[in-house]
């Protein structure tokens, strides 16, 4: 079931999904908000020759010797927080059919002085051949994030296993969010949408999904990581609420 609404999906995004309203679709960025923003094509990411100097601001916040792998870790959580509540929603909700393709030649990625990311710009309306979501799936799974994550394991040795937690994650409570919000009025899309991001072990090709098995349901009814984020690896963090290691001895 797609509810109809229209793009930007921000009548669905209430509550605490409306401080995740960071994807522009076929709109410009609010320029007050862009003054000390850097504006890159997010294809950059992919390439390995390109993320140090990218991302160098970013590693500088954590301080010499910090493991990389955790800062890359951050990294891709923080980009995830800025796409996937709206993607998820435009896409579960609004029957949105874009360009996915982190090359995709209408996308831009705004990133602040320290080099986190901020907001992601479409910059055309032109939109792809009617496809169904799990088609629109693949294609954000494998076009844009397979991609994203190869160029953040090259330059950090981060596993691709870290990472896909971390999309795992806020696709789950990105659709926990949209049902609470709107209960029965999107449970049957939230349905479906959990069926083909979360539930179902294959992509739209038969080839494997990969956030599929990266969470596993507790006795309370919340989520754990089959694979730590190595947020504790950051300085002055512990484990997070959804780790799968042992919480430290004292």
């Amino acid at each position: 079931m797609i509810l109809a609404r229209p793009i930007p999906p921000s009548d669905w995004m209430t509550g605490v999904l409306a401080s995740c309203q960071t994807v522009d679709f076929h709109l410009p960025a609010r320029q007050e908000e862009t003054a000390c923003w850097r504006w890159i094509t997010p294809a950059f990411l992919r390439e390995p020759l390109l993320v140090p100097d990218l991302l160098a601001p970013f590693e500088a916040r954590f301080g010499e010797g910090t493991d990389r792998r955790a800062i890359a870790a951050r990294w891709s959580h923080l980009y995830g927080c800025i796409t996937l509540p709206s993607l998820l929603t435009a896409l579960a909700l609004c029957d949105w059919q874009g360009d996915l393709r982190l090359a995709a030649p209408v996308l831009r990625l705004a990133l602040a002085e320290d080099a986190s990311p901020q907001r992601l710009l479409f910059l055309s309306a032109a939109a792809s051949p009617r496809r169904s979501l799990a088609e629109r799936w693949q294609e954000l799974m494998v076009d844009h994030f397979a991609p994203l994550h190869q160029g953040l394991a090259a330059w950090s040795g981060v596993s691709p296993r870290v990472l896909w937690g971390n999309v795992a994650a806020l696709v789950c409570w990105s659709l926990d969010e949209l049902h609470r919000q709107h209960k029965r009025r999107v449970a049957a899309a939230v349905d479906a949408a959990r069926a083909v991001m979360l539930a179902s072990p294959t992509l739209y090709d038969g080839s494997a999904n990969p956030v599929h098995g990266c969470l596993r349901p507790r006795p309370d009814g919340s989520q754990q990581r089959k694979v730590c984020c190595l947020s504790y690896l950051l300085p002055d963090e512990t484990l997070c609420p959804s780790c799968p290691l042992p919480p430290p001895r004292l």
